[in-house]
């Protein structure tokens, strides 16, 4: 007896070393290849392979280590890309899309939605075409929670963070998000995500609104020819000549406007002209406007400081600066653009950006200034507007009826079921 006990241990663990010699190799395998799965992206293929572009990669390489193409049809692509000037960035998709284990196509990917097409068959044709992806729109509705911040409020009701930081930049015109959000103010946003193998390539705003105890406002996007710009009911520009917060991430004020401040390090009473916004070293600095540099220089108090002229009314200057971005005096610059990085050069007790915007010449409180907005919109143009307008409302009214918070479209290519998809007539 006890020789057969013996016996079915040891084919027990034979069984049990078999098993993990298995698994080992499944893992093995999984190591070489990162695997998709098996997708359908057009007629008859029926797997796909990505690779994820790294740094040091180039093509030649990468067929080599993913394909068994023959040596001549791989310099027939590496030829072609060449005379298409398609040069691999760190992080591109290149997938290996087979058929019957045959591979018959290859694409290139990057966060847009254009890629290239590489064809194999008898011979080689490379092609740049718009991938295919499915239409993900979302409506959001939410309420400031009792921390105080929009971005964890909107984070947890399932706004995504392309659309959160496109509201805070939009919003950062007309409201001070560190005085004027608080518990209870009301949110809403409208925006489309184009979704191509399961990754969000292109995120579009059409709405948003924001509802405190001192505003009610409402911003719909309206595409005059251009890429679009956000309006008001009216037909007036959200985008302001400047920004009250010029900071294009979500900070807190550490020292407001005040004509009457005790200096925290002279110790005496000095008007503290500008805003403090605390940040940390390093943090872009973007300009707050269209302008002209007018000065880029030390100062004993401002420490590393830029001022940008706008126009015949308002200027603006930036002080503690730790490093100057690659504009000099005399330079044109735009509203975002990059023009250096916050420090705590000067009198500083920590870093920060000292924001300051002068009007005729005068320093006026950033938070309180009403400034003009960019552009607004003729009549004729706003009748337009006014259609455009009412195709979002009829669409957002439709979405909150039905407790709606995502409608998905698939493409007609990707034979793929979603849940959360409605018969909704969408067309904007």
């Amino acid at each position: 007896m006890r020789k057969y006990i013996n016996h079915y241990k040891k084919l027990n663990w034979l069984v049990k070393s078999l098993l993990i010699l298995k698994l080992l190799v499944i893992l093995f395998l999984l190591s070489k290849f990162v695997f998709t799965g098996v997708v359908e992206i057009g007629r008859g293929l029926s797997s796909s392979r990505l690779y994820i572009v790294e740094s040091g990669d180039n093509f030649i390489n990468i067929l080599h280590k993913e394909t068994r193409l023959s040596r001549d049809i791989k310099y027939k692509i590496t030829r072609g890309l060449e005379d298409e000037k398609v040069i691999l960035y760190t992080g591109d998709e290149v997938r290996f899309n087979h058929r019957r284990d045959k591979l018959e196509e290859i694409t290139i990917s990057r966060s847009d939605l254009n890629m290239i097409v590489i064809e194999i068959e008898d011979n080689v044709v490379i092609s740049k075409k718009e991938e295919p992806y499915n239409k993900i729109y979302n409506m959001i509705v939410g309420e400031i929670e009792q921390d105080g911040t929009f971005m964890g409020s909107a984070s947890r009701a399932g706004v995504s963070a392309t659309a959160i930081n496109a509201y805070y930049q939009l919003m950062g015109h007309s409201i001070d998000f560190e005085r004027e959000i608080l518990p209870g103010s009301k949110f809403a946003i409208f925006y489309l995500e184009l979704e191509s193998y399961d990754r969000v390539k292109e995120t579009i705003v059409y709405y948003m609104a924001l509802e405190t105890d001192r505003h009610k406002i409402d911003f719909y996007k309206y595409h005059n020819g251009d890429k679009g710009a956000f309006y008001n009911v009216d037909g007036k520009g959200a985008t302001k000549t400047l920004k009250k917060t010029p900071l294009n991430i979500p900070v807190s004020i550490s020292s407001h406007f005040n004509p009457n401040r005790k200096h925290p390090i002279l110790g005496y009473t000095r008007a503290h002209k500008g805003t403090d916004f605390r940040a940390r070293i390093g943090t872009p600095i973007p300009s707050g406007g269209d302008g002209i540099i007018t000065k880029r220089a030390y100062g004993t108090g401002y420490g590393n400081y830029i001022k940008i002229k706008h126009n015949g009314s308002y200027s603006t200057v930036y002080a503690h600066i730790s490093k100057f971005a690659k504009y000099k005096v005399g330079d044109r610059v735009k509203q975002g653009d990059i023009i250096g990085y916050v420090g705590m050069t000067g009198y500083a007790t920590g870093p920060h950006l000292h924001y300051e915007i002068h009007y005729n010449g005068r320093a006026v409180n950033p938070m309180k200034i009403v400034l003009p907005s960019v552009k607004n919109l003729s009549k004729t143009e706003l009748e337009k507007f006014n259609i455009e307008k009412s195709k979002y409302i009829a669409l957002i009214d439709k979405m909150k009826k039905g407790d709606i918070k995502q409608v998905i479209i698939p493409n007609k290519k990707w034979k793929r079921q979603h849940k959360g998809k409605y018969n909704l007539d969408i067309k904007l």
